[in-house]
């Protein structure tokens, strides 16, 4: 690599390092600000530990399909976290019927992907949990 490549690389990587930390503070403002993150993510835990417990009883396939759905769940909020944060800025504290309409369907998104989230969760380990029982 010429020196001259050098400097762009590492341009490159202070601003994927700052970036890196924008994101990390939008997740920290969702986790602060939003009682449904916080939630989710206690059921992410709760998830993780009885899949943890359960690893012996589910596949691989099953672990990837427990994550995509998680990360669908989570993407859904801070999507909607974005869109109340935004529609709150637009509207200026007043009442707007267009942006009660966007909340609205975010809100509607994060329900979705909540609900599917659960009835995979029930697919994948309720047999899991019916199997470890039965030891």
């Amino acid at each position: 690599m010429q020196k001259q490549d050098w400097k762009k690389h590492s341009k490159s990587n202070k601003l994927h390092h700052i970036s890196f930390k924008y994101a990390y503070k939008g997740l920290k403002t969702a986790f602060k600000t939003q009682p449904n993150f916080r939630v989710h993510t206690v059921a992410l835990v709760c998830l993780i530990t009885i899949s943890t417990i359960l690893k012996n009883y589910l596949t691989y396939t099953d672990f990837v399909a427990l994550i995509i759905v998680s990360s669908l769940v989570f993407t859904a909020e801070l999507f909607n976290t974005a869109i109340e944060f935004l529609g709150d800025a637009v509207a200026k504290n007043k009442y707007n019927k267009n942006v009660g309409k966007a909340k609205d369907i975010a809100s509607g998104a994060v329900l979705l992907a909540t609900l599917f989230a659960i009835l995979v969760g029930l697919i994948i380990l309720l047999p899991a949990i019916i199997d470890f029982l039965a030891l």
